[in-house]
C-alpha cells in the first residue's frame, strides 16, 4: 500500500474531518477578541494590576 492510498484510506474511517474540516475562530477567554489567547491578554494584565494599588 503506498502513502496516497494509506492516508485516503485513513481520512475516510475518520470522516475526512481532519485538519481540513471548518475551522473556527478562536477567542480569548478574558475579553472575546481574536488574536490571542487569555494568558496573554492585556486587558487580564489591566485587571489584575489594580489589586495591588493603594
Amino acid at each position: 500500500m503506498d502513502m496516497n492510498t494509506q492516508v485516503l484510506a485513513e481520512l475516510s474511517r475518520s470522516g475526512g474531518q481532519g485538519r481540513s474540516g471548518q475551522l473556527r475562530v478562536r477567542r480569548c477567554g478574558t475579553c472575546g477578541k481574536t488574536g490571542y489567547n487569555a494568558r496573554t491578554c492585556q486587558e487580564g494584565i489591566k485587571a489584575s494590576g489594580n489589586e495591588y494599588s493603594s
